[in-house]
This record gives C-alpha cells, structure tokens and sequence, in this order.
C-alpha cells in the first residue's frame, strides 16, 4: 500500500513539475512544439472496377469430353470491405492561432471483396467465389490542421484537416482456389476529415489512393485433364470511415495539454506541448 502511495505521489510530482515548465516555457515565448498520441477509423473500403479473366483449356481432345477451350471475362461484383486506420500527428510549425502544418504516421489495413465467376473443376459450368484483395501500410502525409484538434480546445466545437503523402504497403490477393503473391510498393496517397466536438472529438475521414492493384496474376490450378487460369486487376480505392480522438473527452478538463494522453494531469487551462 506504501509503495501504490508512492508511486501516485511519485506521477504526481512528474506530472507537475513538467506542467509548471510547460507554464514557464509559454510565458518565456518559447517555441511549445505539439504531438498528440492519436487518432482511430474504423470504416469501409470501396475501388474502381475489377476487372478478370478465368481460362479453362483441356490438355487433351480425349480429356475435354467434346467440350472446347473457354474464357470467362467480366467485371466482379463489389461485396462488403473494411478499412481500418490508426495514426498520430507531428507539428511542423504553426500558421495561425488555430491551424498548423504536421505529419501524420499511422498504420492502415484494408480488406476488400468480390464476387467473380470461375470455372467449376474440369467443366465449362460456372459457379460464384469470392476474390479478396488485402492490404497493410504505413500512410505518411503532410497535412494542413484547423479547428478543435489543433490546442485540443473543447470550445472550438469542429476542425478540419487534408492531407497528401505516400503510403508503402504490401498487397496480396486471395481468391476461393489459388493466392497471389505479396507486391512491395508506395502508392499516392490523400486524405480529408471534417470533425465536430461532442463528448470527445469524432471525424468523418475520406482517403484516396490512386493506381492499380492486382489480385492475382497467371495464377493457375491443374484439375487433371484441364487447366484454370485467373488474371485480376483493379483500381483507385477509397476509404471513407468515423474517427475518434484518444483522450478527447478530457480535453476540458486540461488533460490535453500532454498529448491528450495525460490522465494524471489535471491542470485547468493546459496547452499541448
């Protein structure tokens, strides 16, 4: 029990000697440079269209049963996707007494879904299978910040941010029969959010990342006596998703002021540093 007393007493006093330089640094007119640990999405994916081609061919006449080499080409059909994203935000300098520019780094993962016709085993009949395309990434952009988010100021009640970068990823797709394998690459990438201040601050984020991706690329399966082959391609994703700032509710009480992560800090009236 005395050590959980002094451990407290000990936070305590960390916390407080780091607010009064914080205190002493903004009187002095010292440069008070922002981080805050972070920001969560949580939404959907959608792309352009995906295009594919499934190629049956016989290895013999004997083994087509008087059927003939056949091509499935068409467009796949969009099913649920998600997309999930977290990152934190960096100043790079301020521009005005409630915008900035910054860097943001984070973590995105995608999983998007379709539904394609391929080939049933060693016929020429169709049947529906699922095609996946997923993703994981580290987005980096430069973004320019306004409103709530920027002194985390509860008073301020929206913000707004756009955001243009990169994002290096590694991709793979994955249909019902046969995988793709992992592509190393950067792609575009771009972002808006328009967020309001209400018990804590909550965005609505849009990004973009511009280019093609494929799924799967002369993948094939031999079914002994024929031979399937899938090619798939897409382009252009689009994320769209609700955001939540961490510690955000507790931003009138003062916690922002250390990376909005502070939940000793209890000081009214606190500027993130």
């Amino acid at each position: 029990m005395a050590q959980g007393m002094y451990a407290r007493n000990s936070a305590y006093r960390a916390a407080y000697k780091s607010w009064l330089k914080y205190q002493q640094t903004k009187m002095e007119g010292g440069n008070l440079r922002k981080w805050w640990k972070g920001e969560g999405t949580i939404g959907l994916a959608f792309s352009g269209p995906v295009n594919y081609i499934n190629e049956n061919k016989y290895d013999s006449v004997e083994n087509s049963h008087g059927q003939v080499d056949t091509t499935i080409k068409g467009k796949a059909t969009p099913l649920l996707s998600f997309h999930i994203n977290m990152n934190s935000n960096h100043l790079l300098m301020r521009l005005s007494g409630s915008s900035i520019l910054s860097i943001s780094v984070g973590t995105q993962v995608d999983i998007l879904r379709w539904k394609h016709e391929v080939f049933s085993g060693n016929t020429v009949e169709t049947i529906s299978e699922s095609l996946v395309y997923a993703q994981i990434g580290v987005p980096v952009t430069l973004d320019y910040k306004w409103g709530c988010d920027v002194d985390f100021d509860p008073d301020q009640k929206a913000c707004f941010a756009v955001g243009v970068g990169g994002m290096p990823l590694v991709g793979t797709g994955i249909s019902g029969f046969l995988r793709s394998g992992g592509v190393l690459r950067v792609s575009p990438y771009l972002y808006a959010s328009f967020g309001f201040y209400a018990w804590g601050c909550w965005k609505i984020r849009a990004s973009y990342m511009p280019g093609k991706y494929t799924m799967a690329k002369d993948q094939t399966i031999d079914y002994g006596g024929s031979t399937n082959t899938l090619n798939a391609q897409g382009s252009n994703i689009i994320m769209l998703g609700i955001s939540h700032m961490s510690y955000s509710r507790d931003w009138g009480k003062g916690n922002a002021w250390r990376g909005g992560g502070g939940r000793h800090h209890n000081f009214e009236g606190g500027r993130m540093f």
